[in-house]
């Protein structure tokens, strides 16, 4: 598991990709290979699954530890009332057992509810890290992409700009061409 990549560097790989990026020549904005893009823009959404199913395993958990509290529960109850059935025969061993089996089911009760508030805190702690965390990945994610496509939409209408002024130069050329023809036909003439 360690050998993949988390959220948080791709995003990085994404901002190095553009770092990286070759200038645009006569402005500041960087050339971004989309193809670069799209691939880790491909390994996030394979991640963000990945993620899902850690949260998943978490609430997976929280049901074992809660079923796991409620059989000792249950264990310590029963050994409690075959500890006091067992005593039964005599008044004052009976008085004595029944209480102790009732401050061993008070305590049993109190450790349980002691696991199941911290095994809930727990889980309630773990899967609000994992929202924010997937919150603030969809987030980075989102302005990444926005970002590269204002990028992308200056770099078109700079090149846009610039073949409309190559083009209207040329046309300038090709009527002075085309003037210098006929006046080479007419000298010709």
């Amino acid at each position: 598991m360690a050998s993949q990549k988390t959220i948080e560097n791709l995003l990085l790989q994404i901002t190095d990709i553009i770092n990286d990026g070759p200038k645009v020549a006569f402005s500041s904005n960087v050339k971004v290979d989309p193809e670069s893009v799209n691939q880790v823009i491909e390994e996030i959404r394979a991640t963000l699954p990945m993620e899902l199913a850690q949260a998943k395993a978490i609430c997976t958990d929280r049901k074992r530890i809660l079923d796991t509290a409620a059989e000792e529960k249950e264990s310590i109850i029963t050994a409690a009332k075959t500890e006091a059935n067992r005593l039964v025969s005599v008044d004052v061993i009976t008085v004595a057992a029944r209480e102790e089996a009732e401050r061993i089911r008070e305590e049993s009760n109190a450790a349980i509810a002691k696991q199941e508030q911290e095994a809930a805190s727990l889980i309630e702690t773990r899967l609000e890290n994992c929202r924010k965390q997937c919150d603030d990945m969809k987030r980075q994610v989102y302005e990444l992409i926005m970002n590269n496509l204002a990028e992308s939409g200056q770099i078109v209408s700079t090149t846009i700009n610039d073949l409309n002024a190559a083009n209207a130069s040329l046309n300038g050329r090709r009527e002075e061409l085309r003037k210098l023809i006929e006046r080479l036909k007419i000298t010709e003439a």
